[in-house]
């Protein structure tokens, strides 16, 4: 079986290039027994992966734009959607696909343990820099909305997923370790706030836009 895993970069410094190089190597030391193709959707223009897909871009930072596009270039079964700042453990893949024989979207865990928890909170049972579906039902719901450029993008994946009744969990024997946003705390100042600032706000009007369209209809 083959995953797809897509990793949002944004290597515009030797540093942060070596943080997505390290999360491809743990992904791959990770799981021997599952067949991953990597699509690292970076933003610098000048920066490779060699024996991976590479995928630049000329719209503006959106990070579930991003996600988009690393979908749709791929073929495989199941998509890992993936910050670049992460560490895989053993066997991450093949549990992964053991849950997706029962679950259409799940996140792993950074503390092991017994069976899945069902939900949809955000950094509960969603953990937003990793999330591993099957590529069927991300086609179903119409790929990732864009409402929000990061902070919240998350937030819109869930909400899509719980108004579509798909049904998501955490997974206790996938574990994936986050560094908790490295490429974000190097941008300078402007920059971050740029992705943080009025996010919750844009989310709330799209929930609100979702509520007004589903009235009319």
């Amino acid at each position: 079986m083959n995953i797809d895993v897509v990793i949002v970069s944004n290597a515009y410094s030797a540093y942060l290039k070596m943080i997505t190089e390290s999360t491809i190597r743990t992904a791959q030391r990770g799981e021997r027994d599952v067949k991953l193709n990597f699509f690292i959707v970076e933003q610098q223009g000048d920066v490779n992966y060699p024996g991976h897909t590479t995928l630049h871009y000329s719209f503006p930072f959106n990070y579930n734009q991003c996600l988009n596009l690393g979908i749709k270039a791929g073929k495989s079964k199941y998509v890992a959607l993936c910050n670049n700042d992460l560490v895989f453990y053993k066997y991450w893949g093949w549990n992964s696909l053991i849950a997706l024989k029962k679950y259409k979207s799940i996140s792993p865990t950074t503390k092991p343990f017994d069976g899945y928890i069902e939900g949809y909170k955000v950094e509960k049972q969603i953990t937003g820099w990793c999330i591993i579906a099957e590529r069927k039902m991300l086609e179903k719901i119409g790929y990732l909305d864009t409402p929000c450029e990061f902070w919240y993008s998350d937030n819109v994946y869930a909400f899509q997923l719980e108004q579509q009744k798909i049904k998501h969990a955490l997974v206790g024997n996938v574990i994936v370790r986050h560094l908790t946003s490295v490429t974000l705390n190097k941008l300078p100042y402007k920059q971050r706030q740029q992705y943080m600032r009025k996010q919750a706000t844009k989310f709330n009007q799209y929930k609100q836009n979702y509520v007004n369209q589903s009235i009319k209809e």
